[in-house]
């Protein structure tokens, strides 16, 4: 090995910044915008983009990221002459570099019921029946809490209602506003939505008056939007998070996580993508319990046969199924006196004692309410 693949090999331990390495400025400019700051999640994208084997798909891939001709064959030429230091993408899953201090957490003596008692706190929706299916009749902290269902049953609604609850520290046991991330994939985000339901809090019959008390300003001021274009910059985004995250911040919204996983990847490519997949929610199973806070991820749903029977599963797979905490699955099929859309929730997937109940709810002006 020369002493350039030495020190090449030895920059890719770290996490150096991507200014260190032999590329045009106007290049790694393009690759920041791309939530790509360090060699790390350098490696991560390269791994990911090049997995797209043929040149037509690298062209396609070009212009899907705005690179011109020459940037491209820049990243090309740079992949080709490292790629003998195999990155793969199974090298999303190796131990961090603070390994050590996540196993002397893991190496403390708690008892049961100190674990039940830091789950004791969580978000409140605002709907007392949809709290309630839960083990501590709130939305709960640490962990990752799936929304499924069709179009049109609420779950971006539910989504921002909770970010905004967040924002106003809506919360069963105590009342400190937190940070909101918000990743949105669809790019059809109302802004106006945000402040039209922190507008709304103070006439909440079931929230606290703490989290009335805050101003709409304040609220919105706590909700952080990011919007990924695609699968690439969603990837890179969830790894960068890791320089965001902190204490302050007390829920993670990814809206959704379907769609642009459905829209990138053929059919030939799904073992890849079960594989990007599966550190992704890794990631984010990470972000909850160490930093005590609460993900949030919206899905479509799909449907497999059982029995012959046509069955509603979440979309992206059976890895992907088992792979979160909880799951609320929504689903409306009728409509009230007034003429209204009435939805049900169910809980069909929980990591603790849960009540497999169906709830209904409504969407109005004011946000998510209860029909009672």
């Amino acid at each position: 090995m020369t002493i350039l693949e030495e020190e090449f090999k030895s920059k890719f331990h770290g996490s150096l910044p991507i200014d260190t390495l032999p590329l045009s400025n106007h290049l790694k400019n393009k690759l920041k915008n791309e939530f790509i700051y360090t060699i790390e999640e350098l490696k991560i994208y390269l791994n990911f983009a090049f997995d797209k084997k043929t040149l037509l798909e690298k062209k396609v891939l070009a212009q899907n990221n705005n690179y011109s001709q020459s940037e491209w064959n820049e990243l090309c030429h740079f992949w080709e002459s490292h790629q003998h230091f195999h990155f793969g993408l199974n090298q999303l899953r190796s131990p961090p570099s603070n390994a050590i201090i996540h196993s002397q957490k893991c190496g403390k003596n708690r008892s049961i019921l100190n674990l039940l008692n830091r789950h004791s706190d969580g978000i409140q929706s605002g709907i007392p029946e949809m709290d309630e299916m839960f083990f501590k009749k709130c939305i709960p902290i640490e962990s990752v809490i799936e929304i499924c269902g069709p179009p049109g049953a609420g779950k971006s609604q539910i989504a921002m209602q909770l970010a905004v609850n967040a924002a106003a520290g809506c919360f069963s046991n105590s009342n400190e506003p937190k940070n909101v991330i918000y990743i949105e994939t669809e790019h059809s985000l109302m802004n106006l939505r945000f402040h039209q339901l922190a507008n709304h809090l103070h006439d909440h019959p079931y929230l606290s008056n703490q989290c009335k008390d805050q101003s709409i300003s304040s609220i919105l001021d706590r909700i952080h939007i990011y919007q990924p274009f695609e699968d690439l910059q969603l990837v890179g985004l969830i790894h960068h998070l890791s320089k965001i995250v902190d204490d302050k911040v007390g829920l993670i919204v990814l809206d959704s996580v379907s769609f642009p996983f459905r829209a990138c990847w053929m059919q030939s490519e799904m073992p890849q993508r079960t594989t990007v997949l599966s550190s992704l929610i890794q990631k984010l199973h990470d972000f909850a319990s160490t930093f005590h806070l609460t993900v949030l991820i919206t899905n479509q749903i799909a449907y497999k046969m059982v029995n012959r029977m046509p069955q509603v599963v979440p979309s992206l797979g059976s890895v992907w199924e088992h792979s979160v905490s909880h799951r609320l699955m929504l689903s409306y099929d009728k409509k009230d006196d007034e003429g209204k859309t009435i939805r049900f929730a169910k809980l069909t997937l929980t990591s603790g004692p849960g009540i497999d109940k169906k709830v209904s709810y409504q969407v109005v002006n004011a946000g998510v309410r209860s029909l009672l």
